[in-house]
């Protein structure tokens, strides 16, 4: 809104009255909002030059606008991914050849069933099944004595043969390409539920104890264990609980989820990845057999 300030004044004390509004808007807007202004230049100045400040307050309040929304966007919101969502969304496949290529080394793997990874460590011949990238990553640069440590998501590589030539797509381009996914308009069944909601996030938050994978048979009694986190915690399965000798009080505690297991010695992050059952000098991911656990119970 403009404030026409010049006005056709008769008396002094109109001209008076005037001049002392203009000082007063003169310390209000121009020292308020910082402008570089003399009060003589101030006092020369159009009224409508002063929207200006007013138009860059407002495209400073767009692109605040617009960065809100793109913090909305779950591709820019840190959404967790994993190698079987990539899997069942297709954009892996069983076979697919996986390549770490970091500082120099290479080192190369195939996409299982389920989307799990096997990964074979070159010090001690242990083979493990891991589906999450984080303590596959973990793992590789343990093994390898990897010091440049890069994005996880930019170090891996899908490489597939097209007309007779080798593509390699890094990882993070087809996570971005699973979150895009997230966005297209979902479709609905007849209860109105959200069908890409239903397959997505469901198996995520469905909630499965040690006793659910024992029972299924995914477990079995005296399984031995072991937390990899800040240190390594061993246990065992007892009639489908997690049984851990505190080294503090010298007892054995009974834990019937991972999660209750990981607040008692103190730990953080994802239990699920954290947990390897060790069998026949394998170790396999207990993350993995709770999507096993969860693809049967669909």
């Amino acid at each position: 809104m403009d404030i026409v300030l010049e006005q056709v004044v008769a008396s002094p004390e109109e001209r008076k009255e005037l001049a002392y509004f203009k000082r007063l808007y003169y310390d209000l807007y121009v020292k308020d909002n910082q402008l570089s202004l003399s009060e003589t230049t101030w006092n020369s100045l159009k009224p409508r030059a002063l929207k200006r400040k007013h138009d860059q307050k407002q495209e400073e309040s767009s692109i605040l606008k617009k960065k809100k929304q793109d913090k909305d966007d779950p591709t820019t919101k840190g959404y967790k991914v994993n190698l079987i969502k990539l899997f069942d969304s297709g954009l892996l496949k069983e076979g697919d050849s996986l390549v770490y290529k970091n500082d120099g080394i290479v080192v190369k793997m195939k996409i299982g069933n389920r989307g799990t990874v096997t990964f074979t460590d070159p010090k001690t011949n242990k083979t493990e099944v891991l589906s999450h990238l984080k303590p596959l990553t973990r793992k590789i640069e343990e093994s390898y004595s990897v010091t440049r440590k890069p994005k996880m998501w930019n170090a891996f590589f899908k490489v597939e043969e097209v007309n007779n030539r080798v593509v390699e797509t890094r990882l993070k381009e087809l996570r971005e390409q699973y979150l895009r996914q997230l966005n297209k308009p979902v479709d609905h069944d007849s209860h109105g539920q959200a069908l890409n909601e239903q397959k997505i996030c469901s198996p995520r938050n469905m909630r499965v104890t040690i006793g659910d994978l024992f029972k299924a048979g995914f477990l079995a009694q005296a399984d031995e264990i072991v937390y990899k986190g800040s240190r390594h915690f061993h246990a065992t399965i007892s009639d489908g609980r997690i049984k851990y000798k505190d080294p503090v009080t010298c007892t054995f505690e009974y834990f019937e989820t991972v999660t209750t297991f990981k607040s008692h010695i103190k730990e953080s992050g994802n239990a699920w990845a954290c947990i390897f059952i060790r069998k026949d000098n394998q170790e396999v991911c207990l993350q993995s057999l709770r999507d096993a656990y969860v693809d049967k119970k669909k």
